[in-house]
């Protein structure tokens, strides 16, 4: 549908849907009709078959980049960097409130000798409270900022801190931020990611790299690598983000290296808060979870046999999928293709073996084999693991089953095709539940499950943390 009628340039156009019903649709634009760049703002709740607009700019000097985001209550806030007489720039806002449009000054430098540009807005779950991330060179080099209002956009400039904990003076960029929960309901994370040159080889300054960086709401904590690289030098630009249905961010980007260019993707990795299985075990009777292992028919069927006495006291007993799973250094020839918590994970040693059963789909056997992993230490090991057997239960659906003494994350891997080819590789430290990980091809044609299996280039941030209720923490 054609949004804009002038035969002039529409450029940079950004997105967002209010909570209405009907929803009302909202696109911004950078628009050179006058003769220099321009913010304009269309609105519909038809599909544009009908709409309104707004120019939000008048300046003689270029108006560029805009952003926009809606709040809880429906208001419109659209953000772009503006340029100034001495040729500098700086963010300026715009909110739509009441069906008026009001214009504010939100980053400006009182001596405009610096440029304040490259802005990026997210909203809270639950009222009016906004987070703004941009690129600032007040020190010197192009760094990322962060500020945050608690009523809209705010009635004098915003002063910001510097999100980046890097100390070489190279340059970032591109931000990107997104929000999760709420100040007011106690479970705001902020997610912040950006273009970063600071592992730039000399030989090619153009080497940059995504950086990513995690906030309650107060300072953000130490600058993440996304560690991606397949070839000496390639470079990652232009990061977007976004979260899943769990609250956890994703992060897209382009890809480009010697021999092409692609799109890529970074996906956190968590224990699932919804359980795949559950059961209460009476230590004195055993039992099962899950499935019943002679009756398996999809990778769901997942199941654990306790025989009685396995346990030293009556428990909760839960298989929980592990979203994203990461791959490791220790595991560098092999793609992971299953991967789940049993619990409650400890380092308690069951006093008789209890029997896994784990289904996986395949093409055709290959060369799958267990192993259990340990967070503590990011290593997988097959110590303990007995008695392991290979079923097959169809064509497409295998099984491997085993008996194990303690409960931890159990890992199903397939040795890679061909030399070289979907090397697994680690990068980072750390405990708790959320890291980074790299789907490392392009994603055109991917299906949904194999979407989740061969990442390369993962950057572990917490996996060991104690959770509450199954479901992870954040990041640090």
């Amino acid at each position: 549908v054609l949004v804009t009628d002038s035969d002039a340039g529409q450029t940079v156009p950004a997105i967002a849907v209010d909570h209405r019903s009907p929803h009302w649709v909202y696109i911004a634009w950078q628009d050179d009709r006058e003769n220099n760049q321009d913010i304009f703002v269309a609105a519909s709740n038809n599909g544009f078959t009908t709409k309104t607009t707004n120019v939000l700019t008048s300046d003689i000097y270029d108006q560029t980049a805009p952003v926009i985001a809606i709040d809880s209550d429906n208001d419109v806030y659209v953000v772009w960097t503006s340029k100034v007489q001495n040729g500098s720039t700086d963010i300026y806002g715009a909110v739509r409130e009441d069906s008026a449009w009001t214009v504010k000054p939100l980053v400006t430098d009182t001596t405009a000798a610096y440029n304040q540009s490259s802005p990026a807005i997210a909203v809270e779950d639950e009222g009016d409270n906004l987070h703004l991330l941009w690129v600032d060179d007040s020190q010197g080099n192009q760094d990322i900022y962060y500020a945050a209002t608690d009523d809209g956009l705010p009635n004098s400039p915003l002063t910001g801190t510097s999100i980046v904990d890097d100390s070489t003076g190279a340059e970032q960029t591109c931000p990107a931020i997104v929000v999760s929960g709420s100040a007011a309901g106690g479970d705001l994370k902020v997610f912040a990611c950006w273009q970063d040159e600071r592992n730039a080889a000399q030989s090619d300054m153009d080497d940059s790299d995504i950086y990513f960086a995690e906030s309650d709401g107060g300072s953000f904590g130490t600058n993440i690598w996304i560690k991606t690289d397949v070839q000496t030098v390639a470079s990652q630009y232009k990061p977007a983000m976004d979260l899943d249905g769990n609250g956890w961010p994703y992060v897209i980007r382009m890809d480009v290296s010697e021999s092409q260019t692609s799109i890529n993707y970074s996906g956190t990795t968590f224990i699932s808060a919804q359980p795949l299985a559950s059961a209460e075990i009476i230590t004195s009777q055993g039992g099962l979870v899950g499935a019943n292992p002679d009756n398996i028919q999809s990778v769901d069927d997942v199941c654990l046999e306790i025989p009685a006495g396995a346990f030293w006291e009556d428990v909760e007993v839960t298989i929980s999928r592990v979203q994203n799973p990461p791959s490791s250094a220790t595991l560098t020839q092999m793609d992971i293709i299953a991967r789940y918590e049993f619990g409650p994970s400890s380092k308690m040693e069951f006093s008789e073996p209890v029997t896994i059963t784990i289904p996986y789909s395949v093409a055709e056997f290959g060369d799958e084999t267990v192993f259990w992993y340990n967070p503590d230490t990011d290593e997988h090991s097959q110590s303990g693991i007995s008695d392991i057997e290979h079923i097959v239960i169809s064509p497409t659906l295998h099984a491997i089953r085993f008996t194990t003494t303690h409960f931890t994350q159990y890992v199903i891997g397939q040795e890679s095709e061909g030399e070289g080819e979907g090397e697994l590789s680690f990068s980072g430290s750390g405990s708790g539940g959320c890291s980074m990980s790299r789907y490392g091809s392009d994603m055109d044609g991917i299906g949904i499950f194999e979407f989740f299996l061969p990442y390369i280039g993962l950057v572990l941030v917490l996996l060991t943390l104690k959770r509450r209720t199954r479901s992870p923490v954040g990041t640090k």
